[in-house]
């Protein structure tokens, strides 16, 4: 049994994939959603690349940014496209 419990963004998730790949450690990850991710995460989608960065290393991936800033478009009331 493996408890990961970071002040931050300190547990990669290569870390979370080697433990993954023992197939033998049962792990619990306090993810650190707010502490460091929303914080870092802004309304505009301008985000620093040493930010950006740290989210890949954390998230294992590039596509977050797609899938945290996704554009929308739809009708408003009036009937004007809105994103």
């Amino acid at each position: 049994m493996l408890f990961l419990d970071p002040y931050g963004m300190q547990v990669e998730w290569e870390t979370i994939q080697a433990v993954a790949n023992t197939k033998a450690i049962d792990m619990w990850l306090l993810f650190p959603l707010w502490m460091a991710v929303t914080r870092l995460l802004t309304k505009s989608g301008d985000i620093p690349s040493p930010w950006r960065a740290c989210l890949d290393k954390l998230l294992g991936t590039t596509s977050w940014y797609d899938e945290f800033y996704r554009v929308e478009r739809r009708k408003d009331l009036f009937g004007e496209d809105e994103e």
